[in-house]
């Protein structure tokens, strides 16, 4: 029993710390409506790869739904790539 409540509190911490993280609020804002889970995203995108990963997602991002200011885009590409 008490395993099980050191694991949730350790996650709770993690999901948290997450939230918190830069860029967190401006992906919920900009793009949590369609995009509920940013690490999925990430694992199931072929932009957050490789090492011009931030120049391929920040490309992407100047012409999707919610994101063409150059500084909110970066943020949402600094946390997504944090998520990695």
């Amino acid at each position: 029993m008490r395993g099980t409540i050191l694991l949730l509190a350790l996650m709770s911490a993690t999901a948290a710390k997450a939230d918190d993280a830069p860029g967190a609020a401006d992906f919920s804002s900009n793009c949590g409506r369609c995009h509920r889970d940013p690490a999925a995203l990430v694992q199931s995108s072929g932009y957050a790869t490789g090492t011009d990963a931030a120049q391929k997602l920040d490309a992407f991002l100047q012409h999707h739904k919610g994101a063409g200011d150059p500084a909110v885009r970066a943020a949402i590409v600094s946390y997504l790539l944090g998520l990695r």
